[in-house]
């Protein structure tokens, strides 16, 4: 009896088929394609074919001021999309203006309808989340200052009509964020303790400056003290001043703050 070999083989190709009609539903977390310069302009035509038109459009918002961002402050970043289609999938990420490398941390916050992709440097879609048109993910600036930063997105409009990867449509969005000023973050709102003090004095520096120059000077105007304050370095010995009252001044890059201590 002659087999119909062509038969089974349509057969064996009904999995394959189902595979690569549902495998992007489930979002891309394998390979860069946000659209963004870091990732070569690269977006979900990679795996989608674009042409059909559901007049989808995309829109990046934040939670970061309009002054900027404060190094290593948690902000929010939603992506909304909107077409005449019922399934979006999407993909975006963070990018350095000065080199185009991946800024800043992504945290998930609803592992129902996103997801991280790419070791952490994007945020993805889920296969409940591509019949969402809005989703958030949290997104930690740099601990220092690195300039520009701007966000990356692509939404894909998906076709309803079963076909797969097919008839589908593909829009990107972007938007820039810049650093705080120093200026704006106030230097005055740095703490220093204990005091009164009896041989070291800790200065806490304000959210957003990673370093500054501490200058003790007694109440004459007498400099006595210079000292380059970090996070990690934010102790100043004062254990050889005589007792009495003093006056410590914070300078970060042209902001200046001082305040009074006494050492015991």
């Amino acid at each position: 009896m002659k087999k119909n070999y062509t038969f089974y083989a349509i057969l064996l190709m009904f999995p394959a088929i189902a595979l690569v009609a549902s495998s992007f539903s489930s979002g891309v977390t394998g390979n860069a394609v946000s659209g963004s310069p870091g990732d070569g302009g690269s977006t979900c035509t990679l795996c989608h074919a674009p042409g059909a038109n559901y007049n989808a459009t995309a829109m990046l918002s934040t939670t970061i001021p309009g002054g900027g961002y404060t190094p290593g402050t948690t902000y929010t970043i939603t992506l909304t999309a909107s077409s005449t289609t019922s399934r979006h999938g999407f993909q975006m990420t963070a990018e350095r203006d000065s080199d185009n490398g991946k800024a800043g941390t992504w945290v998930i916050t609803d592992a129902t309808n996103t997801q991280s992709a790419n070791s952490g440097t994007h945020v993805t879609h889920t296969f409940t989340g591509n019949s969402q048109t809005t989703w958030n993910a949290n997104w930690t600036a740099p601990a220092t200052d690195e300039g520009t930063i701007s966000f990356y997105a692509v939404v894909n409009a998906a076709s309803n009509m079963g076909d797969g990867s097919a008839n589908d449509q593909i829009v990107t969005t972007s938007l820039s964020a810049n650093v705080l000023g120093l200026g704006d973050v106030d230097i005055a709102q740095f703490q220093m303790y204990p005091n009164p003090t009896v041989d070291q004095l800790r200065v806490d520096l304000p959210q957003g400056v990673a370093s500054a120059e501490a200058v003790v000077y007694n109440y004459v105007g007498a400099e006595l003290l210079r000292q380059q304050i970090t996070f990690a370095n934010n102790s100043i010995s004062v254990a050889q001043l005589r007792a009495g009252a003093y006056l410590l001044s914070l300078n970060a890059e042209g902001a200046q703050h001082t305040k009074a201590f006494v050492k015991r």
